[in-house]
């Protein structure tokens, strides 16, 4: 187990530095051009955690997608990643911001070459769409995914007001996921197959999924309906979620691509997805507690956030992915 974890580890501790590069050199120079001109709608904690998505996002989908080819992104590829990177939590802001008329962020998302930014914080985000979509090759398949993601987040909107079915949630999962992460894939150079894109979408919607899992406390308190709450058998959902993986698995490995590629691939895949298994195990035993119902209401911040930097969650992180890689 060991032999397969600790080369994956410190593979993507490489790939962060290369990403912290390309912040440096690329995207930090970006961001200073607005300095002198910003009306106070651009804030540090903006670009804070514009680095943070720069930095993971890229290191995990980039070199994803890259893998399942067998070869290694282009500078094009990671630098266009690195700025779609930074432009998603911008984008999760506008669908939070209620005095932003539905026709207005459409516009800016799938138009930004014709949409003129109003205060500082648009222009940054405009300037980086109109940069990424100056520099796409697959511009039918681009525009077509934007307009995807949109009519997703529009949709997850119900989620606010809860009283979905599970179906309902869990397509809302899926297409905000499965979209986002599809996004990604069109600024990639080579051409897409569709079974690729159907195993990608899958996968980011598990992807979404884990989110929601780690993210139980915040979205409780925010009073957003997910898989996970506001009160459901925890078990069941874990078990769920393995089912969802297994699909995912039979999805990757009927691409018509060479088998090791797509177990490296997977191997890279198991080795974030096995983390959420640690999760899981925590919060059913918080439903023990409550005569196996999975009340998140009931608990504090502390008993609902899995810490996976205890040495004692690594080690079982280790233990499950052992078991699905």
């Amino acid at each position: 187990m060991l032999l397969y974890f600790i080369p994956i580890f410190f593979r993507f501790g490489w790939k962060i530095l290369i990403q912290e590069y390309y912040i440096r050199r690329y995207l930090n120079p970006y961001l200073r051009r607005f300095a002198a001109e910003n009306d106070g709608t651009f804030t540090e904690k903006d670009a804070k955690r514009m680095r943070y998505y720069a930095r993971s996002a890229p290191t995990i989908s980039g070199a994803s997608y890259a893998l399942l080819k067998g070869r290694k992104m282009t500078h094009t590829e990671r630098l266009q990643m690195t700025k779609l990177s930074a432009a998603a939590p911008m984008f999760d802001d506008y669908f939070d911001e209620k005095n932003l008329s539905e026709a207005r962020l459409k516009m800016m998302i799938t138009q930004p070459e014709t949409c003129l930014p109003e205060n500082t914080k648009e222009a940054v985000f405009i300037g980086l769409l109109q940069e990424i979509k100056a520099k796409v090759k697959h511009f039918a398949f681009f525009n077509a995914v934007c307009n995807q993601v949109f009519e997703a987040q529009m949709d997850a909107k119900r989620q606010e007001t809860g009283g979905l079915y599970y179906e309902e949630v869990r397509k809302i999962t899926f297409d905000k996921g499965g979209y986002s992460t599809l996004l990604f894939k069109t600024i990639m150079e080579q051409p897409d197959l569709p079974s690729e894109n159907e195993a990608i979408y899958h996968f980011g919607g598990m992807v979404q999924w884990v989110d929601d899992v780690f993210d139980v406390y915040e979205d409780t308190q925010a009073g957003l309906q997910t898989l996970f709450t506001p009160a459901v058998n925890i078990r069941l959902a874990w078990q769920q979620f393995e089912n969802e993986i297994v699909i995912m698995k039979n999805l990757f490995f009927n691409i018509p691509l060479p088998q090791k590629n797509i177990k490296r691939f997977w191997d890279l895949q198991m080795f974030f997805f096995s983390r959420t298994m640690v999760c899981f195990e925590q919060l059913s035993a918080l439903q023990d507690e409550n005569t196996n119902t999975f009340y998140p209401s009931k608990h504090e911040r502390k008993a609902l956030i899995c810490d996976m930097e205890k040495w004692e969650n690594i080690w079982k992180w280790m233990r499950y992915f052992g078991k699905m890689r």
